[in-house]
């Protein structure tokens, strides 16, 4: 188990401070409940104040063979809570905020299996790119709404940049984990990122890394809240030029198709549960 220090007289004085207590927790809301994990808001007296914390809890996993060699050479944990919690310190010391973490942990259940857990701090008052678009659209409307558009896809564009050219890619890097900051000053956005599960080290695939993060993204910022234009201005933004190359062409046309297939994919996904849904008593 590790601890974040900052937290560590938080967690011992609601007694959160062992691995049983943690992974046993009974409590909190419910925010996410699937086979292999489940996903909690808990929120916790400190002082004079409510602090609000996310546990994360994965049942017994088997990590395959990949995540072995990963861990490996890292010289890391293979377990998902351990590796999340290194993940958002790797993408910290990059200067890309994260919500803070504060715990994590593992403990072995096999000769293979793993339980683990993370908890993070919640990042209110950022709210996620996709609650804007669903809940509050007309914040992109009108000239005011224009310029903040502008001024978020030019910082989503830098961020990606800047998590590329440190070696990591985000393999869920979509509207629902950009987070947006309350205010902006000089057009400059404070953006954080979620969901540090699945990230992408291999150097070599470098070249594949704006297909995904470009096409996640160009399917989950729909119209008609962001255009044609809008998704061609995040691309120059991230290559710092304009596209009009071939070859800056040809990577644009194979990222608009790739979101395309994102979206055919994630339809098949929402129709199956709903066929699921439906056919349960």
């Amino acid at each position: 188990m590790i601890v974040n220090q900052e937290y560590l007289s938080l967690l011992e004085e609601v007694g959160l401070n062992n691995f049983d207590h943690i992974y046993g927790f009974e409590g909190g809301k419910t925010v996410k409940e699937i086979k292999a994990r489940s996903v909690y808001r808990i929120e916790v007296p400190f002082g004079h104040e409510i602090r609000t914390l996310f546990l994360k809890r994965h049942k017994a996993e088997r990590p395959s063979i990949r995540d072995w060699i990963k861990g490996a050479v890292l010289s890391q944990s293979v377990s998902s809570g351990m590796s999340e919690f290194n993940n958002i310190c790797n993408f910290r010391k990059l200067g890309i905020s994260t919500a803070a973490p504060v715990a994590a942990g593992e403990r072995k259940v096999s000769p293979f299996g793993y339980e683990s857990f993370l908890i993070t701090e919640s990042m209110a008052p950022f709210v996620s790119l996709e609650s804007i678009i669903q809940f509050h659209p007309e914040q992109f409307e009108g000239i005011e709404g224009t310029e903040k558009k502008i001024f978020i896809l030019k910082a989503i564009a830098d961020l990606t940049r800047k998590m590329h050219d440190g070696g990591f890619n985000h393999l869920d890097f979509n509207a629902d984990h950009v987070m947006i900051g309350p205010g902006e000053e000089d057009g400059n956005i404070q953006l954080a990122l979620l969901d540090f599960q699945r990230i992408d080290r291999r150097k070599w695939m470098r070249f594949r890394w704006i297909i995904k993060t470009m096409a996640e993204l160009f399917y989950t910022m729909p119209p008609p809240v962001f255009t044609d234009e809008d998704r061609l201005f995040i691309f120059e933004q991230y290559n710092n030029r304009a596209c009009k190359g071939l070859w800056d062409r040809f990577v644009l046309m194979w990222i608009i198709r790739k979101a395309k297939r994102i979206g055919k994919h994630t339809e098949k996904i929402i129709a199956r549960k709903q066929k699921i849904s439906l056919s349960k008593p």
